[in-house]
């Protein structure tokens, strides 16, 4: 009976040594950060909109920002901030990987 107690904490800790060397690799979603251009300095705060389905989000305050759960397929994000010039891109989201996109916002001239 030692002997099977001992089997399967051997065979929980080898499993858990393989998923903390191996992450899991997460689809259907976009993570990203928002930049100054040429400075890349994190811009926090900045408004980031899926155009295709109107679902928003803003990022944390070093310019980070995520989406989940979306179905596969290309989306265009638009990109905003306070004295940035507004930009958007094309992202294509796979079931398999998650797309990261950094966007690099330049000083808009007043």
């Amino acid at each position: 009976m030692k002997n099977y107690i001992l089997l399967v904490l051997l065979a929980f800790s080898a499993i858990s040594a393989s998923i903390a060397v191996n992450p899991i690799k997460e689809g259907n979603m976009i993570s990203g950060h928002v930049i100054v251009k040429g400075t890349e300095e994190n811009i926090p705060y900045a408004t980031i909109l899926i155009k295709e389905t109107a679902q928003g989000t803003i990022s944390n305050d070093v310019g980070q920002f995520e989406f989940k759960n979306l179905p596969a397929g290309k989306y265009t994000l638009k990109v905003s901030a306070v004295g940035y010039c507004t930009k958007e891109k094309v992202i294509t989201v796979s079931q398999e990987f998650t797309a990261v996109v950094h966007f690099e916002m330049i000083e808009e001239a007043f």
